[in-house]
C-alpha cells in the first residue's frame, strides 16, 4: 500500500510540473506571435456577436452607415436558413461582451484598453415582411437564380431605391445558392451625411456551422470601400486559427487562452443567448480593417474546426492565471539575467519549490492521519481520506489569487522541498 501512495505522489508531482511546463511554453509562443489582446469597439464599420451552439445561431449585427446625401439604402444579408426569430437588439450587448472580455484580460495582468462603442412564381418566395425599429425588413427564399435580378430591381424601384444589380453581385448570389444558402434579408434604412450606427437586429436561425457573411458586402458596390469588421464569436469550443488565415482577420482575444461566459453573463449580453448553451461557452474576438474587396469568403466554421478544452486544459489555465504561477513564471524569466551564482540559487529555489508540492502533500497527509487514526476507519480508508484532503488543500493553495496566502504557500513549499531534497541527497551520499 505504501508503494501505491508513493507512486501516487510522484504522479501528482509530474502532473503539476507538466502543467506548468506546458503553460509556460504556450505563453511564450503566443506572446511572440500576437500583439496586445485589447478589445476596442471604436468606429466599427460592422460589429456583430455570432453565437452558435452546433444547431442554432444567434446573430446580433449593427453597421455604420453614411451617405453624401439623405437617402434610403438597401442592405442585403444572406443566411443559411429562414430566421425563426428577429427582434430589435441593443448596443448594450456590444458594451457588455467587451466589458466581460476586458475583465478577463485585466485579470491576467496583460495590457488592455477599455472597450467603447460609437453613439450611436419568380423562383423565390417572401417569408417575412415587417418593420422593426428603423429597419424595414423583407426576407426571401431564392429557389432559382432565374428572374432574381429582375425581382431585386423591381423591389428596389417599388421602394424608390437606387440599387443596381451587377454581374459580380449575381455571381456571388449564384455561389450562395450552390452552398444551399438561399435566404436573403433585404433591410431598408434611412441614412444621411453624418455617420451613425444602425440599431442592432438579433437574428436567430438554424445552421450546421457558425456563419457570418462577408463577401456580399464587397460585391454590393463597385467602389473601393474601406471599413472595419469587429466580430465576437461565441461557441462551445475555441475556433481553429486556420479558419481565419485566408480572410486577413486579426485574432485579438480568446485564442491564446480560454475566455468563458456563464449563463448570467450571456443574459446580460442578450436574453436571446441565455438559452442557447447548456454549459459555459467560450468567446473570441476577431478584427479586420481595410478594403472590403480584400475579404475572401464568408466565415463558415464547421464543428470539427472547434477545439473543446478538456478539464485538464481548463485546470492548467486556471493555474497559469494564479499569483503562484505568475511568481514562478517571473522567476524563470529573471533567470537569464542573473550571474552564475544567481542562476545556481534560482535553480535551487525552483527545484525546491516544485519538490515542495508533493512533499507537502505527504506531510499534510501524515498530519491528517493523526486525526483520522483516532476514528474507527480502516487503515486504507484513513490513508485515502488523508491524502484526498491533502491534495484538496494543495490545489487550493496553488490555485489561489490571494497574494498573502500564495506568498506564504510558496515559502512553505520551498522550505519543505529544500529540506526534502537535502535529506534525500544526504541519504544517497551515506549509501555511497
Amino acid at each position: 500500500m505504501r508503494r501505491i501512495f508513493k507512486s501516487l505522489i510522484i504522479s501528482l508531482a509530474l502532473m503539476f510540473i507538466l502543467s506548468f511546463t506546458v503553460n509556460l511554453q504556450l505563453v511564450y509562443a503566443d506572446r511572440g506571435l500576437i500583439g496586445p489582446p485589447e478589445v476596442s469597439l471604436e468606429e466599427p464599420g460592422q460589429i456583430a456577436i455570432v453565437a452558435w451552439n452546433g444547431r442554432e445561431e444567434v446573430l446580433i449585427l449593427s453597421t455604420n452607415v453614411r451617405s453624401s446625401k439623405s437617402t434610403s439604402v438597401l442592405e442585403i444579408l444572406p443566411l443559411p436558413s429562414n430566421p425563426t426569430k428577429i427582434v430589435e437588439g441593443s448596443f448594450d450587448s456590444f458594451r457588455k461582451i467587451a466589458e466581460f472580455v476586458n475583465e478577463e484580460i485585466m485579470a491576467t495582468k496583460n495590457t488592455f484598453e477599455l472597450a467603447r462603442v460609437p453613439d450611436g412564381g419568380w423562383g423565390l418566395e417572401i417569408t417575412f415582411q415587417e418593420k422593426i425599429g428603423s429597419h424595414d425588413l423583407t426576407i426571401v427564399r431564392v429557389n432559382s437564380l432565374d428572374h432574381f435580378a429582375e425581382w431585386v430591381s423591381d423591389f428596389a424601384e417599388s421602394r424608390y431605391l437606387e440599387f443596381s444589380v451587377s454581374a459580380e453581385f449575381m455571381e456571388k448570389v449564384s455561389s450562395y445558392l450552390s452552398q444551399e444558402i438561399r435566404y436573403f434579408v433585404f433591410d431598408i434604412i434611412e441614412i444621411n451625411e453624418s455617420e451613425k450606427s444602425v440599431e442592432p437586429l438579433v437574428y436567430r436561425f438554424e445552421t450546421d456551422f457558425l456563419y457570418y457573411p462577408l463577401e456580399i458586402t464587397a460585391v454590393s458596390t463597385s467602389e473601393e470601400v474601406y471599413s472595419t469588421v469587429n466580430l465576437f464569436l461565441i461557441a462551445k469550443g475555441q475556433a481553429d486559427r486556420e479558419a481565419f488565415s485566408e480572410m486577413n482577420f486579426g485574432l485579438r482575444s480568446g485564442f491564446t487562452r480560454y475566455i468563458e461566459l456563464n449563463n448570467q453573463q450571456l443574459y446580460e449580453v442578450s436574453p436571446e443567448l441565455s438559452d442557447l448553451f447548456q454549459g459555459d461557452p467560450l468567446v473570441m474576438n476577431v478584427f479586420y480593417q481595410g478594403s472590403l474587396k480584400n475579404l475572401h469568403g464568408d466565415i463558415m466554421i464547421q464543428e470539427n474546426d472547434f477545439h473543446v478544452p478538456t478539464v485538464f486544459e481548463m485546470f492548467s489555465q486556471r493555474v497559469s492565471d494564479t499569483f503562484f504561477y505568475s511568481f514562478l513564471e517571473s522567476s524563470i524569466r529573471a533567470y537569464q539575467w542573473l550571474p552564475i551564482h544567481g542562476r545556481i540559487m534560482a535553480i535551487t529555489f525552483i527545484f525546491s519549490l516544485m519538490a515542495g508540492i508533493p512533499a507537502t502533500i505527504y506531510v499534510t497527509a501524515k498530519l491528517t492521519r493523526r486525526v483520522t487514526g483516532k476514528t474507527s476507519l480502516k487503515i486504507w480508508a484513513q490513508k485515502l481520506l488523508s491524502y484526498s484532503l491533502a491534495i484538496i488543500v494543495i490545489v487550493f493553495l496553488v490555485s489561489t489569487n490571494i497574494e498573502a496566502v500564495a506568498l506564504v504557500s510558496i515559502a512553505a513549499f520551498t522550505f519543505i522541498g529544500f529540506a526534502t531534497l537535502t535529506h534525500q541527497i544526504v541519504r544517497f551520499v551515506r549509501k555511497l
